[in-house]
């Protein structure tokens, strides 16, 4: 039988003899650190947002995933400038 790769014993067909472990232990506890709780935080939202499966999520560049964020936003809009706050301050005098 072939040596299992690191990390990997018991994993795949029990040796004659020995049962297959229906219970494996835990997942170690995630350690990416804040950057890896921020990726997983935005690959979760890419997946409701844009319904990304997580390859979709990690093949994508920054820009992609700024240029959806940006369209689903409502694009680069510019403030209003003074003439248009004013029009809406006479238009909506309450506030």
């Amino acid at each position: 039988m072939a040596t299992p790769l690191p990390g990997r014993e018991g994993v795949g067909r029990p040796e004659a003899g020995r049962s297959l472990d229906i219970n494996p232990p835990p997942a170690p506890p995630f350690q990416g650190g804040e950057f890896g709780v921020s990726a997983l935080r935005l690959a979760g939202l890419a997946g409701v947002a844009f319904g990304w499966r997580p390859g979709e999520f990690w093949a994508a560049t920054p820009a992609e995933l700024r240029a959806l964020v940006t369209a689903l936003a409502g694009g680069d809009v510019a403030p209003p400038d003074g003439a248009t706050v004013r029009r809406l301050r006479e238009a909506f005098p309450d506030g």
